[in-house]
């Protein structure tokens, strides 16, 4: 039975991980959590964010143009470089058996993007503590820099309670401001939530009538407050829940990439120095990136304690 070298096995296998990054792409695992980032580039292994602190705002063309300063923010983030992988044994090869290995090859390509996403939930879960651009926890009250309070005090976990906090976050962040004192006009649009208040979002998203069922008759006007219902497992406190906008330019959060040797965001790589001692192949992906935050405003948290 032929037995490829590792150069040609090594092709043979980039093509196959190629294929399955692919058919990820074209799955809806994690949907919407790609709506929460936004997605940038680094040359190196940092990149600075101060420009978070100049939002343009249109202004009247009166004399000299005026441009907003960089405040005297820095905020970094730094790339952690992080893999998965599996080994292949020679016996698999010398058996032409290489069809037994894409689903590993899915599975390594799912872990990687489910990774991705789990780095972008824990700055979620961790944003009372973890600091935005402006030296405050992302989800904090007014003072210092920051102009606008995303931190909400909810009224309870109840289908009425979350209706009157839902349009309670929808007020308060419709009356957000820049620096210059315009409106921020970034009304929320999605919902992250724990699993056990998946089905109460869902039935103000989805119902015609009020979901509250004393009032059947009456249209239910918050159905267009939410776009998207994000339910996470992660989320192990069963009453707080967070109200994003997904469509501004910014994003909630933004997750740096590092382009590497191949010019993409992964490497495959196939290894053989464990052939001669143990007889497999290792085939890794390597990734570099890490996870910030973007601009506070455009997620709000409400707590119900």
């Amino acid at each position: 039975m032929y037995i490829p070298t590792t150069n040609v096995l090594s092709k043979i296998l980039n093509k196959a991980f190629e294929i399955s990054k692919k058919d990820q792409l074209s799955r809806a695992h994690l949907a919407g959590i790609d709506d929460l980032f936004m997605s940038t580039v680094s040359k190196t292994g940092t990149m600075d964010y101060a420009w978070l602190g100049d939002i343009p705002g249109v202004k009247e063309w009166i004399g000299s143009k005026i441009y907003g300063g960089l405040k005297e923010y820095t905020y970094q983030i730094i790339n952690k470089d992080w893999w998965d992988g599996f080994s292949i044994h020679k016996k698999a090869i010398r058996r032409d058996e290489l069809d037994s290995i894409k689903p590993r090859m899915q599975m390594l390509v799912q872990s990687l993007y489910d990774y991705k996403a789990e780095i972008i939930i824990d700055f979620l879960i961790n944003g009372v503590t973890y600091l935005a651009f402006d030296g405050l926890p992302f989800f904090d009250d007014v003072g210092g820099n920051r102009l606008n309070d995303n931190l909400l005090a909810g009224t309870g976990p109840s289908l009425a309670q979350i209706k009157v906090d839902l349009a309670t976050a929808r007020k308060t962040a419709a009356k957000f401001v820049t620096d210059s004192g315009k409106y921020l006009r970034a009304i929320p649009d999605t919902v992250i939530c724990p699993f056990e208040l998946e089905e109460i979002f869902l039935q103000i998203k989805e119902s015609a009538a009020d979901p509250g069922g004393t009032h059947a008759g009456v249209a239910n006007i918050q159905k267009r407050y939410i776009k998207n219902v994000i339910a996470l497992p992660d989320l192990t406190d069963v009453n707080d829940w967070y109200y994003a906008n997904t469509s501004f330019p910014l994003k909630p959060f933004i997750f740096q990439s590092e382009k590497l040797e191949n010019g993409q965001d992964v490497l495959p790589v196939t290894d053989d120095t464990k052939l001669a001692s143990d007889g497999v192949y290792g085939f890794s992906a390597e990734m570099s990136g890490n996870a910030g935050y973007g601009f506070p405003e455009l997620c709000l948290k409400i707590v119900n304690t």
